[in-house]
């Protein structure tokens, strides 16, 4: 017994060693097309018609790992494909791209062959499928309304298709000799697109009977035989088969013989129209011997069965992968047992089997009781870390980590709850997890887990995409200052970071950043994962509607503001990290009308929205109304009305008219001089009348009527606290909407309580008293003058000023401080001058701006020679807010201008381009040029005595691009 369970051990972990090392060299060398242990392969095929020039890309995810144009002959060939699924992507001019093939399994060291694939033009369609079982016979006819159309033959891969047919409904008619013929009709063909049918399987209408005869000899005689009438005989071929084929359905029998051996008789053999009828392995027993035979199921198990007598290992075999049989013969009478092994199975035993000569003991079957497994990774590798799992608090199994890639497996684990625990010398072992069930058959794959080292901490977590949960691998993560590029699974770590609350970012092209705020411990291990939300982009061109010129420095804003850029010189402009949704987009230009659009962005993909602005044509209204005193409501003449730089005056009854004033939004000034001035707001529609009277306020107010004082206290508007605030601070308050010159103010504050006074001036009676008229006002602020450590937001609100003292509870909202640090996105340096809310930054790249409107949501950068950026922002009201933002150069090219005869360097050669604008090469016939945006130029060098030389070269969003050129003398 110890014998047996020895050998199968040896025998599953040599597997398990040979599969360890075959990883580990995969995880040191996974690309290497020269490499035995290499994990990449291909996919080749042919396109129809192959005059469409069509281009084939290999797409796995969101990543396009390889694409070609097909050859003249329309065959394809796409290589160095790591090993999984990839969806193929066929697109060309003028043809329909939907035949698309998904789940293409590309295996290592392999060429995946898909066949041909059929394209379609716009007005005719194509009918594809497959055919089993595959021979080159196969005969397709098509046929519309009973007439016979087309027909062709399955090519290598079993495929069929039919293409240019006109739309309509078709049928099949499939023919191959020795199976019945098949047909299906009221197949639809649409315009552009292929009607793909299920695979289509062939019934034969003969069936067979095969089986293997143990032990072999090349005289076995094996008879077929039905109702006692011998039909056919044949020998055991060298592997010791028989069959016997193109048998019509029934019942037969089966007789072998061989000297020395008993016979064997089968009387009830049914066979059935197009199927094999498989007798297994039939065993022939020397008249003084016995044998063992049996099923183990799962058949795919490749269960190990052992042989044992007396607790001594006799023999061992693997079960037949097609039947699931195992045999033992040429036995001693006797008695014996029965072990089997698998992996993924749990170990299984059969007792006294008994053995007599001449007998084979049959129907020793057993199902296995399938077992799970549990996979992992510790990192880091070097900690040589134990994994120790434990069901019911006793230990099951352990492992080591692998030291190469960290990872480990517990396998045949009977299903239930367990517990991990990861410990290992020098490394902080508290780290354990608690899992779900593990089920039968299944294989649980804990997410990595990070030890710190004693005394120290670290940080790790797993960034995925939050649509569809895949990981998303490369994001660049920071945290304390450092930065991390997560690996191949998704996977940032930090160590030794010092303790408490810190910011973290998360940034990847394609997706909108991520910044968060986590807790670090002083000791020990944290995980944080994130998600991802996949990002937009947009771009295009504004152009003058008539001139078909671009439009420079137009506004482009998204969302209200939400996102908001510019265009360059020449109209173009460009959002890269736009959420996926619908979106409005307004464009503005001084001198044009504004627009809005709406557009639908995709995540994941560049959407293009190109606008035409059109100049505004004069479209206008007009206003009136009457003009009174605000207390005794006599109509006041002369009055001037000034709107839209267009000045009016109000006739004996207080009655103005003013025409021919242009659309949109306007404030109206009434001004006279007996009286306060007052404003209002109007907004002027195409041929109609705005309609607005106004009540003026007497200079001598004071004598006009009743009046009251206003007095109160400020409170912070989140706190709800006191401000304790002394000092020069204006409050006003103003008439009705006025807007310029105050009415009466506040100019000094004293541990928060203010009292307006009536002291106007400006040309106007000055009292100095708390007195005021009373009536509707607006109590307005300025943060002119800091109060507290951040300042306070202004404020507008309606005050109803009554006889008599009126107090009020001023809630005054904070303001905030932004600052952080801006870098170069491409090289990480950090970039002096670059604005941001009005401030520029540092040599170090940082910048700070206090009292800034928390409500605000975004934020632009802008730097000579970097793209114009727009960045969503969230603040904290009454805080310090820091954000780091990276802003992408603007591609570059340059280069040495040399003589192609005697290679000296060239100076003075004068270089244009399309869109990038001129430049000369120095004495070391170096040149270099600045372009504003991404785009395909001309580049021409020119010089006295030289021949001109032109070049279009694709300029890059970003980077340097070097051209060295020479130039031939005339």
């Amino acid at each position: 017994m110890k014998k047996f369970l020895f050998i199968i051990i040896c025998f599953v972990a040599g597997i398990a060693i040979i599969n360890g090392c075959d990883n580990d060299i995969v995880q040191v060398n996974p690309y290497d097309p020269e490499s035995e242990n290499t994990i990449i392969g291909g996919i080749n095929g042919a396109v129809s018609p192959a005059s469409s020039n069509a281009l084939i890309s290999a797409k796995r995810g969101t990543i396009i790992y390889a694409s070609t144009r097909i050859d003249p002959d329309g065959h394809f060939s796409l290589q160095n494909l790591p090993q999984g699924q990839y969806s193929l992507i066929v697109e060309a001019n003028n043809f329909f791209t939907d035949s698309s093939n998904t789940n293409i399994q590309v295996t290592a060291r392999t060429e995946t062959s898909l066949g041909t694939i059929y394209l379609n033009s716009s007005t005719h369609g194509s009918i594809s499928g497959i055919v089993e079982p595959y021979s080159e016979n196969t005969l397709v006819k098509l046929n519309k309304n009973n007439i016979l159309i087309d027909s062709a033959r399955v090519d290598e891969i079993s495929k069929f298709t039919f293409t240019m047919l006109d739309p309509g409904i078709y049928g099949l008619e499939i023919n191959l000799s020795g199976y019945s013929d098949y047909s299906i009709d009221n197949i639809r063909v649409n315009a552009g697109t292929t009607t793909v049918l299920d695979t289509i399987v062939m019934s034969s209408i003969y069936g067979s009977i095969i089986g293997v005869v143990e032990p072999y000899d090349e005289n076995t005689l094996v008879k077929l035989n039905q109702d006692d009438n011998l039909l056919d005989s044949t020998r055991v071929d060298e592997a010791s088969e028989f069959n016997f084929t193109m048998l019509d359905g029934g019942t037969y029998g089966i007789e072998i013989t061989l000297t020395g051996y008993s016979t064997y008789s089968n009387d009830a053999v049914i066979v059935s129209s197009g199927a094999i009828t498989n007798l297994g392995t039939i065993i022939l027993n020397d008249i003084s011997k016995g044998s063992i035979t049996g099923i183990i199921s799962p058949k795919s198990s490749q269960a190990v069965v052992g042989l044992m007598q007396d607790n001594n290992s006799i023999d061992a075999t693997v079960i037949d992968p097609i039947t699931g049989q195992y045999i033992f013969t040429n036995l001693e009478p006797g008695i014996y047992d029965i072990y089997i092994t698998a992996e993924g199975y749990a170990d299984a035993v059969i007792m006294g089997i008994t053995v007599i000569a001449g007998e084979t003991n049959e129907n020793n079957n057993y199902i296995l009781e399938e077992t799970g497994t549990i996979i992992g990774t510790v990192y880091p590798v070097n900690s040589n870390a134990l994994v120790t799992a434990i069901k019911n608090e006793e230990v099951v199994t352990e492992a080591r980590i692998n030291p190469v890639d960290g990872s480990y497996t517990l396998p045949n684990l009977i299903p239930g709850f367990y517990n991990l625990v990861i410990s290992s010398d020098g490394w902080i072992t508290d780290e354990s997890v608690n899992m779900e069930r593990l089920n039968v058959g299944t294989t649980v794959s804990i997410a990595r887990i990070y030890l710190a080292q004693n005394g120290s901490n670290v940080i790790y977590g797993r960034i995925t995409d939050l649509n569809s949960g895949t990981i998303v691998t490369g994001a660049l993560v920071e945290l304390a200052g450092i930065r991390f590029e997560a690996d191949i699974e998704g996977y940032y770590s930090f160590a030794d970071i010092s303790s408490g609350s810190k910011n973290i970012t998360i940034q990847k092209s394609g997706y909108l950043p991520v910044m968060g705020l986590i807790n670090i411990p002083s000791i020990g291990s944290s995980s944080n994962n994130f998600s991802l939300e996949p990002a937009g982009m947009l771009s295009g061109v504004v152009r003058d509607v008539e001139t078909m010129n671009g439009i420079g420095s137009a506004r482009i804003e998204i969302d209200d503001g939400d996102f908001v850029t510019y265009s360059d010189v020449i109209g173009n402009y460009t959002f890269d990290y736009l959420p996926g949704g619908d979106h409005s987009v307004q464009i503005s230009k001084e001198g044009y009308n504004t627009k809005v659009e709406l557009i639908t962005i995709f995540t994941g993909v560049n959407s293009f929205l190109d606008i035409a602005l059109a100049r505004p044509t004069f479209e206008g209204g007009s206003i009136n109304g009457r003009v009174q005193d605000y207390y005794t409501n006599s109509s006041i003449s002369g009055a001037m009305v000034t709107i839209a730089g267009t000045v009016g005056y109000t006739n004996p009854t207080g009655f103005y008219q003013i025409d021919m004033i242009p659309i949109g939004d306007y404030e109206v000034e009434i001004d006279h001089d007996e009286y306060l001035p007052q404003f209002e707001q109007v907004t002027i529609i195409e041929n109609e009348n705005a309609r607005i009277d106004f009540n003026l306020i007497p200079d001598d107010s004071l004598n006009s009527g009743p009046t009251g004082t206003v007095s109160g206290l400020l409170k912070d508007n989140i706190s709800g606290e006191t401000i304790d605030f002394t000092g020069n601070y204006f409050i006003y308050l103003r008439f009705q909407g006025s807007s310029y010159e105050p009415s009466f103010y506040c100019s000094e504050i004293e541990n928060g309580r203010f009292q307006i006074i009536n002291h106007e001036g400006y040309g106007h009676p000055n009292y100095n008293t708390p007195n005021l008229p009373i009536g509707n006002y607006h109590l307005t602020g300025s943060n002119t003058n800091v109060m507290g450590t951040f300042g306070y937001k202004e404020f507008d609100i309606e005050l109803n000023v009554r006889e008599g003292n009126n107090t009020i509870e001023l809630r005054m909202s904070p303001l905030c401080g932004i600052g952080g640090r801006i870098f170069d996105a491409v090289t990480e340096e950090p970039v002096q001058d670059a604005m941001i809310f009005y401030v520029y930054t540092n040599e170090n790249g940082l910048f700070y701006k206090n009292n800034i409107d928390p409500d605000i949501s975004s934020c632009s950068i802008s730097k000579t020679g970097y793209y114009y950026e727009s960045h969503r922002i969230s603040l904290m009201a009454g805080q310090n807010n820091m954000f780091n933002f990276g802003i992408t150069p603007y591609p570059r090219l340059r280069g040495i201008i040399r003589n192609s005869e005697s290679n000296q360097v060239l100076s003075e050669v004068e270089v244009t381009s399309t869109y990038g604008g001129t430049a000369t090469s120095d004495e070391a016939g170096v040149y270099e040029m600045l372009f504003s945006f991404a785009y395909q130029n001309t580049i021409n060098f020119a010089k006295p005595g030289f021949q001109s030389y032109s070049i279009q070269v694709n300029i890059p969003r970003t980077g340097v691009t070097t051209l060295d050129v020479r130039l031939s003398p005339n």
